[in-house]
Order: C-alpha cells, then sequence, then structure tokens
C-alpha cells in the first residue's frame, strides 16, 4: 500500500508497470506475475507484483 500511495508505480503499457525501489534509487519493470528487483531475479514474490496486483 506505501508503494501506491507514495506515487512509486506507474502504468507504462497495458500490464506493465514501473516500480521504485524502497530506497527511492533502481526503478523496476513490474507485471503483475514479474519484476526486475532482486528478489524477482529468484523468482521470489516482492512488493512490487503485489502493489501492482492491487492496481491492476
Amino acid at each position: 500500500m506505501e508503494l501506491i500511495e507514495d506515487g512509486g508505480i506507474v502504468q507504462v503499457a497495458p500490464g506493465e508497470w514501473r516500480t521504485v525501489s524502497s530506497n527511492g534509487t533502481a526503478i523496476f519493470a513490474t507485471t503483475t506475475t514479474r519484476c526486475t528487483c532482486k528478489a524477482g531475479a529468484y523468482s521470489r514474490r516482492c512488493y512490487h507484483v503485489a502493489a501492482a496486483r492491487m492496481v491492476a
């Protein structure tokens, strides 16, 4: 919820968002099933995907 409330998720195409890291220094490509963050690189769930699902 915090990512959404802070405007840290922006839709760039249908089903695709750009999300910001917790410290604000990195931007990730995110869908409702995948993310380019470190957790996503290891096929783990992350809050970026959770936020994308909330706004989808």
